[in-house]
């Protein structure tokens, strides 16, 4: 029996789809990988807090003939316009900072890296097995209560394009 057309068609997306790029991309041919690290963390101080970590190989997340863009993102927000947060991506077998995302903002809001590099220097994404880990901290001493960096989420992103 003949498959008619709308049986090789992929599902329909609802119009309330948080994921409709990500689901057009795949489509096209793209793809993505998240490593999730963080789910839901509260800091009300200048002194970093370690939140979440995570040990990957940069080399683990390649797809052959396709392109790689990694991305640290973060959904965060800040509990008064008085001051910000940092939200920072470490990388703990080597000692180094990755990227840092600042944070000022009282309204929930996603915060994304520009593209980071993949390779063996100094702020790159081990290519090899390595221990990260994400914390969180006010950009000055807190003056109040309400001071606080809320992170909701913190993820390293592997996106793969068809070149």
């Amino acid at each position: 029996m003949a498959k008619l057309a709308h049986q090789n068609s992929p599902p329909p997306v609802d119009a309330g789809d948080v994921a409709t790029k990500d689901y057009a991309d795949s489509l096209a041919g793209n793809d993505i990988e998240i490593i999730n690290i963080v789910n839901r963390a509260t800091h009300d101080s200048d002194t970093a807090q370690i939140v979440g970590a995570v040990s990957f190989a940069a080399d683990d997340y390649d797809r052959a003939g396709m392109n790689r863009t990694i991305l640290f993102r973060a959904v965060a927000a800040f509990g008064d316009v008085v001051n910000s947060g940092v939200v920072t991506l470490r990388d703990v077998t080597n000692s180094q900072d990755i990227v840092s995302l600042a944070v000022p903002s009282t309204t929930l809001t996603k915060y994304e890296s520009v593209a980071l590099v993949a390779g063996a220097g100094v702020g790159e994404i081990k290519l090899v097995d390595t221990l990260y880990e994400v914390s969180i901290k006010l950009a000055a001493p807190s003056g109040g209560p309400t001071e606080t960096i809320e992170v909701y989420s913190a993820e390293v992103r592997f996106e793969f394009s068809v070149p």
